[in-house]
């Protein structure tokens, strides 16, 4: 059914830096197809405009019709290729993301290793198409600030995906834990405790601990070190605070802890994480 070609959009591409990205618009008819047995070296992220593909992983096949956007991991061996009978256009962008897009990249998986979000509403399918367009754009221009630019657009693609994914897939959540969520995030600086959390919601703390784990799939503890680091990350890279200014800045009262919490999360020490986000190359 297929022709098992290498892509020639990515043969000269992995110098592996962040920030090294293309993208492009296809629009091609059956007999196209692309095949890499051992999986690219970046990321691969595709939205579907009309027509029909098709994701081969394994033995997992994914058709890919008007509204859905895939994303594949490096590593993983894929072949994609238009429908049989169809005419498949389609925008797509390979990256090598910075550090601090490890978060928007951990989305559910399925279809042996790749994410796969319909799109349903029009609203967001024209925003995401804008933000193609944009990133396409500037990924191929030559002024100065545009490779940011394209970098800028790729993980606004990304933020719509999460959102996206988090409002079809997650269970209504009770006021009263949309209440401790919004308290955790616009005042993540302040202690907080589980017993006085409660009070404010009116609820005991074991009922608020279990309603919140159950619809949250975190502990309040964990939640709130996720917002925190998450915050302490957008610091680093956007402020010259030292890390333990940048650690009370977030709620952490003891720098050390912080710098273990952070490493944790995010794989290398606070300073690292600086180093990387700012370098350009």
């Amino acid at each position: 059914m297929f022709d098992y070609l290498d892509d020639p959009a990515i043969r000269d591409q992995h110098e592996h830096k962040s920030g090294r990205l293309l993208a492009d618009h296809f629009r091609v008819p059956f007999g196209y197809s692309t095949r890499r047995s051992k999986g690219s070296q970046d990321w691969l992220l595709t939205y579907t405009i009309s027509g029909s593909g098709v994701f081969k992983i394994g033995d997992d096949i994914r058709p890919c019709d008007a509204g859905a956007a895939v994303l594949l991991p490096p590593g993983t061996p894929h072949l994609y290729a238009t429908q049989e009978g169809s005419v498949w256009e389609f925008v797509w962008v390979h990256v090598v993301p910075p550090p601090h897009w490890s978060g928007l990249l951990q989305l559910p998986r399925s279809y042996g290793g790749l994410v796969y979000i319909p799109i349903g509403e029009e609203a967001v399918r024209r925003r995401l198409m804008d933000a193609f367009h944009r990133t396409i754009r500037d990924s191929k221009d030559l002024h100065p600030y545009s490779a940011e630019l394209a970098m800028t657009g790729v993980e606004e693609l990304l933020l719509l995906l999460n959102r996206e994914q988090r409002r079809t897939s997650a269970p209504a959540v009770d006021p009263r834990v949309s209440e401790v969520l919004h308290i955790l995030m616009h005042r993540m600086n302040e202690p907080h405790s589980i017993a006085a959390l409660a009070r404010g919601v009116n609820l005991s703390p074991s009922r608020l601990a279990h309603m919140f784990k159950e619809q949250v799939g975190e502990s309040i503890i964990d939640t709130l070190n996720k917002i925190r680091l998450r915050q302490a990350s957008r610091l680093l890279r956007f402020t010259t605070l030292q890390v333990n200014e940048l650690a009370r800045e977030v709620g952490f009262q003891d720098p050390f802890y912080f710098t273990k919490q952070f490493k944790a999360f995010y794989g290398i020490s606070p300073s690292e994480y600086r180093r990387q986000s700012s370098d350009p190359g």
